[in-house]
């Protein structure tokens, strides 16, 4: 199966912005400037809506609790990870975090809700940093579901043109083809199904979870011409498209 393509003509993994908030305000991110429009915790029964919008697309995927924020600040984390596995045995849900709260306790915990891997960055503010700790106390087993790495290692981009990051634009960088919108999808704390997590200003929403079902939004016309423009390199269609350098599923 080559890039942008998907058997099943749906999206491969979902960011679900369970909370707005993080506590770090890092240079190569859009929270050390700017603050989400949404603000606060995703409401459960929004969740709720969510996961049964999914199950009803017999969705098998990868779900991601996070979209600028940091999931351990939800103290839904737990419970909404148990939802999922109860509602969508078959995905995978993966926690992306900066490490400052994952105890040993909290670790075993999540797993026990249903996590099933865990990507740590050391961010470049890291005196709160107590997951290297935990590293060490993590059994063979446990250490097999944490990607650990450094900031450094990070694919940096401008996230849509708000921070100097990422490579250099150049003229033939318009005409190249994205297949982002293709693979997945964000649902912001408040229901908003949003083409791609580079989108940070919510310029490209596509609809609402609370107001139709997301197989609606999906295959509805605006949202498939988005798709089709940006797999054809139609980027200087859209506003956060043109100015946006993330080259990780380029052609």
């Amino acid at each position: 199966m080559g890039i942008g393509e998907n058997v099943n003509n749906l999206f491969m993994t979902v960011e679900v912005e369970i909370n707005s908030s993080c506590n770090k305000a890092c240079s190569y991110c859009p929270n050390a400037d700017f603050k989400r429009i949404e603000q606060g915790h995703m409401e459960e029964s929004v969740f709720r809506l969510l996961l049964s919008q999914l199950s009803d697309l017999n969705f098998m995927g990868a779900l991601h609790y996070h979209f600028y924020n940091e999931p351990l600040l939800s103290p839904q984390l737990e419970s909404f990870l148990s939802l999922s596995k109860e509602a969508l045995p078959k995905t995978k849900s993966i926690i992306f975090t900066n490490g400052s709260y994952l105890t040993l306790a909290k670790f075993e915990s999540l797993v026990r809700a249903g996590a099933d891997k865990f990507y740590i960055t050391k961010h470049e503010s890291a005196q709160d940093f107590i997951f290297a700790e935990t590293f060490e106390k993590l059994t063979e087993s446990q250490k097999a579901r944490v990607v650990y790495h450094q900031y450094t290692e990070l694919h940096y981009t401008n996230r849509g043109g708000l921070v100097e990051k990422g490579p250099t634009l150049n003229e033939n960088y318009s005409s190249r083809p994205c297949y982002i919108p293709a693979t997945g999808i964000v649902v912001t704390l408040k229901g908003n199904v949003l083409t791609c997590y580079e989108d940070f200003f919510q310029k490209n929403e596509m609809g609402n979870i609370k107001e139709r079902h997301l197989r609606e939004i999906w295959n509805q016309e605006n949202y498939k011409q988005f798709r089709d423009d940006l797999k054809k390199g139609k980027r200087v269609l859209y506003e956060v498209c043109k100015t946006c350098n993330n080259t990780k599923f380029m052609a």
